[in-house]
């Protein structure tokens, strides 16, 4: 009885247990043990193994979520730990742990505080979250950063056209001023930016303000330009200038997302400063010259006239004076020093300005350069030969082109050298070595090399040229030049064609008379790649004259081909000659298979109408014959005027007078 009663439980058991598998959700991967640590900051919590959480300020509270599941189910009741680090810093390391319970929905979940000490809690914060399910030891790690999430990073001033740096200001005029911000989240923050300025007695002076401006995240450094304007009867002394950076407009409950930035200008109303002192060289030889130029400038908001003076150590080198420096202007002033009688050694270049009446700031009115070194000319012998350029005719060619690539070299040493020149593409791959022989000192050379671009890959190549250290040299830094990129192109594929063209038509002569042949000379050329057969017909109008078959003519040749054109059956007219080749198979362009020339004419038998230069001659040689016929007949006038004029003058009272005989003969 017990055995059956075994039995029958034990099928009982098969039963449910087949019917538990089979009724099991299919598709299901059984995974294991997870844990995922995340914080509040959506959307970038960090979920997700070892994913990184946005950021949080400094002060704020900080919530860490652990999720723990087996086979991707929540697991309650499990004991989560936690591990907190903070940035690593000289002062303080912040660390500690802490254990949660998961929930219902398999979540553990702890909170704390960032401190406020910006020395030791900014940074990136790290954080690792252990647990175990059954034998399993899972875990997961998140990182965030903490900080101020809009910082202010640099606050500059400028001069009123916001292009260069400056501190002196006067009334009247404007201070340009440069923000520099960052934004340490993973999102866009909105922020107020705010800018004042308060006069040395904390005044407010001016303030500005831009609303809704948006700083990009993940550290992107965004710059903003404000202009605050300081009016006439100002404090002159030092001034402040403050940023400020909210979340909202104060009064309705803005708060700070970062502290306070300042910096401090100077207000003046008489004010002469010198700006900066350049020698023209670091070291001088004994003998030489060398140029100071000082550039002052006038802070204040009149016209100054003052002083310049430069100096070696305290020695005075020479005094020039400037008359009627404009209010905010400068000007530079070129001091020559002739180091003569100065001995060897180091000295400091400086330059002052005169104090002007009324100027209370005289802390710019000395600047100090640096060292000048003066040293004993002792000619030293010097191996250094460099190369100055590196140039190409194309920055682009075709594989399989030559390239010229052009490099000059100097000697730049006081001996002549001998050395050799490499060019490379690509930093090591070797064009060609050339050879410079007996380069004097002082002297350039050009070389010319020829870069095969046949077994060289498709791509952008940078071109170095590099000349071999000569015996002795010890500055090798200008022994190489790299120029920039060549690009070595995929030769084009060359599309062939086939293409006829009637070239010229010429048809000798133009007018004939009926019957005559005339002679039509046309000139084809095939334009394309093959060689072709082609027929060629010319007509006059529309009427065909002749075809004719033009056999293997190749490709870029051209042929002349005459016509003989008898003109019996053709009535008198004016003709239009044509010659048209027929389109050859898979040629496109039709337009130049026709050539029109222009017009002949036949005329009747026995007319005869000559060319216009005979017409042209004719019509010349009719001029000159008319000229000729008035010319003749003027003088056949004169002549038989003048024979009157002699016979009247020899037979009246004019005879008489000049005592002539009726012979014309004059007696006394």
């Amino acid at each position: 009885m017990k055995s059956k009663f075994a039995a029958f439980l034990m099928i009982i058991i098969v039963f449910y247990s087949y019917s538990f598998l089979a009724n099991l959700p299919q598709g299901i991967s059984y995974t294991g043990g997870e844990l995922d640590v995340f914080t509040q900051k959506e959307p970038y919590s960090g979920r997700g193994f070892n994913v990184s959480s946005d950021a949080f300020a400094l002060g704020e509270d900080v919530t860490l979520y652990a999720l723990a599941k087996f086979n991707d189910w929540p697991v309650p009741d499990l004991l989560v730990t936690f591990h907190v680090a903070g940035p690593k810093n000289s002062m303080f390391n912040i660390t500690f742990s802490r254990v949660a319970e998961t929930n219902k929905s398999g979540i553990a979940t702890i909170t704390f505080t960032l401190p406020l000490e910006e020395e030791t809690a900014s940074g990136n914060w790290n954080v690792t979250c252990n647990a175990r399910i059954s034998d399993e030891i899972i875990n997961d790690y998140l990182t965030f950063q903490a900080g101020w999430i809009v910082e202010i990073v640099k606050l500059e001033t400028l001069d009123e056209n916001l292009s260069k740096p400056q501190t002196i200001f006067t009334p009247n005029s404007y201070v340009g001023v440069k923000i520099t911000l960052r934004n340490m989240a993973m999102t866009d923050k909105c922020i107020i930016l705010h800018t004042s300025l308060y006069d040395s007695e904390g005044h407010l002076v001016d303030s500005n303000e831009i609303y809704n401006f948006t700083v990009p995240p993940n550290n992107t450094l965004i710059y903003v330009n404000f202009t605050l304007y300081i009016p006439l009867g100002v404090w002159a002394g030092n001034a402040t200038v403050r940023a400020n950076a909210y979340d909202a407009p104060v009064d309705e409950g803005g708060i700070a997302y970062c502290p306070e930035v300042s910096k401090e200008i100077s207000i003046v109303v008489y004010d002469i400063a010198v700006i900066s002192v350049v020698p023209s060289k670091s070291v001088i030889y004994i003998g030489e010259t060398l140029e100071i130029q000082v550039t002052v400038k006038n802070f204040g908001n009149r016209e100054e006239s003052f002083d310049v003076s430069a100096y070696y150590n305290f020695t005075l080198i020479q005094t020039i004076s400037v008359e009627g420096l404009n209010a905010s202007q400068e000007t530079t002033v070129l001091f020559q020093w002739h180091v003569y009688n100065v001995e060897k050694g180091k000295y400091v270049i400086s330059a002052s300005v005169s104090e002007v009446p009324g100027e209370t700031n005289l802390d710019n009115n000395w600047f100090t350069d640096g060292l000048v070194e003066v040293k004993e000319f002792i000619a030293p012998i010097v191996h250094d030969v460099a190369v100055l350029n590196v140039s190409v005719s194309t920055t682009s060619v075709y594989k399989g082109e030559k390239l010229e690539v052009y490099v000059t070299v100097k000697n730049n040493g006081t001996e002549t050298e001998s050395f050799n020149v490499t060019l490379y593409y690509d930093d090591s791959n070797v064009v060609d070595v050339l050879l410079v022989e007996n380069l004097d000192a002082g002297k350039s050379f050009n070389l010319t090399f020829i870069w095969d671009t046949s077994g060289v890959a498709v791509g952008n190549y940078t071109l170095k040229a590099e000349a071999s250290v000569v015996e002795g040299e010890n500055y090798t830094e200008n022994n190489v030049f790299v120029d920039g990129e060549v690009e070595v192109k995929a030769a084009p594929i060359i599309e062939l064609s086939h293409d006829i063209a009637v070239v010229g038509v010429e048809v000798s002569p133009k007018t004939v008379t009926k019957g005559d042949i005339i002679i039509i000379k046309v000139t084809v050329k095939n334009e394309g790649d093959f060689s072709e057969n082609f027929s060629l017909t010319i007509f006059y109008d529309e009427t065909i004259i002749e075809t004719r078959k033009v056999s293997s003519l190749g490709a870029g040749q051209e042929k002349l081909i005459s016509f003989s054109w008898n003109t019996s059956n053709v009535n008198a007219g004016v003709y239009t000659i044509k010659a048209e080749a027929s389109q050859v198979d898979g040629e496109k362009d039709l337009a130049d298979n026709v050539f029109v020339d222009g017009t002949v004419e036949i005329v009747e038998g026995g007319e005869y109408r000559p060319p216009w230069p005979l017409w042209l001659l004719s019509f010349i040689i009719g001029l000159l014959a008319l000229f000729g016929l008035i010319v003749l007949a003027i003088i056949l006038y004169r002549r038989k005027q003048l024979k009157k004029f002699r016979r009247a003058f020899y037979s009246g009272w004019q005879a008489w007078f000049y005592n002539y005989d009726l012979l014309g003969r004059q007696s006394f």
